[in-house]
């Protein structure tokens, strides 16, 4: 029989990143089937939107918009269009979707004991906070921005301290202004293993993606280099499609922060050792399936 995973113990940095590995293997079916049935629509609405505009992107590069003004907020509007909009919008969903279906799915597990909890129980938790992750993103995003114009130094800083205010917001059911000051608290003394983590998970997700890209290098397809006049429609189909396919592949560095912010809160509150004292010689456990308004 598999041993069960324990989510919330303290681990250093190199355990964080087997673990996420062990955690994901050992869910990897129902994780995937959360993954697909919730995450789907965006991902597919996010892919029909990117191929618009890469399409409205070919056709002014390879007509040149001929008769259009010449200044560059023109060219620039008439270049990306509302199709930009439009794909960035669901870009971001996605991504939303995605952070959301990651975290409640290993919050969820723990919760339960250590059980795989069914797509209702994931749904349950991403459309009660979707609409308040994506808020929250749009404002770390700017904040993220901002500390990277500052001599890109803050922006670095700033990098794991925002990545771990999504599963404090998600474990703790907290507000963005209560996840900030968490997020500083819990990276005290713990901000390179935290950022190490992240970096090493990011570099990990592009080579896998990259995997993906092997094939049309190999056969000849793309213009990835040649630029977008030199770009079939073909290649922009299947660039795009396989962008969108590899965006599985970020359930990796959101199980990661997950892990890290249950080591950090480990090592700041014990909580989790506390929970199973007190479990001990106790049958019943209470109802994990409850929605987060009904706790």
């Amino acid at each position: 029989m598999e041993e069960s995973f324990e989510p919330r113990k303290i681990r250093d940095f190199g355990e964080v990143i087997n673990d996420t590995f062990v955690f994901i293997f050992q869910t990897w079916k129902p994780l995937l089937r959360a993954y697909g049935v919730i995450c789907g629509f965006f991902v597919v609405g996010s892919l029909l939107a990117s191929l618009l505009q890469q399409f409205r992107m070919m056709k002014g590069m390879k007509n040149g918009f001929a008769g259009a003004p010449r200044d560059s907020f023109s060219v620039l509007s008439n270049l990306l269009g509302f199709e930009y909009i439009i794909a960035m919008l669901f870009s971001m969903m996605t991504y939303t979707a995605i952070t959301l279906t990651s975290l409640a799915f290993i919050h969820l597990y723990k919760e339960k004991g250590n059980e795989v909890p069914t797509v209702e129980e994931v749904w349950t938790y991403v459309k009660f906070y979707f609409f308040k992750f994506l808020g929250s993103g749009i404002l770390l995003f700017v904040l993220f921005l901002v500390g990277f114009m500052f001599c890109f130094i803050p922006g670095i800083y700033l990098f794991p301290i925002i990545s771990l205010m999504f599963p404090i917001m998600m474990m703790e059911s907290a507000n963005l202004g209560f996840a900030f000051s968490k997020a500083f608290t819990l990276i005290k003394n713990n901000w390179w293993p935290t950022f190490g983590v992240q970096v090493i998970m990011l570099i990990l997700v592009t080579l896998a993606g990259f995997v993906f890209y092997i094939p049309l290098f190999v056969a000849g397809i793309g213009g990835f280099f040649g630029g977008v006049t030199r770009m079939t429609t073909l290649s922009v189909i299947t660039q795009v499609v396989v962008t969108h396919i590899t965006m599985v592949f970020l359930v990796f560095p959101n199980i990661a922060i997950a892990l890290s912010y249950y080591s950090l809160s480990e090592q700041k509150d014990g909580t989790g050792l506390l929970d199973r004292i007190k479990s001990f010689g106790k049958k019943d456990s209470p109802n994990p399936d409850l929605a987060p308004e009904e706790y």
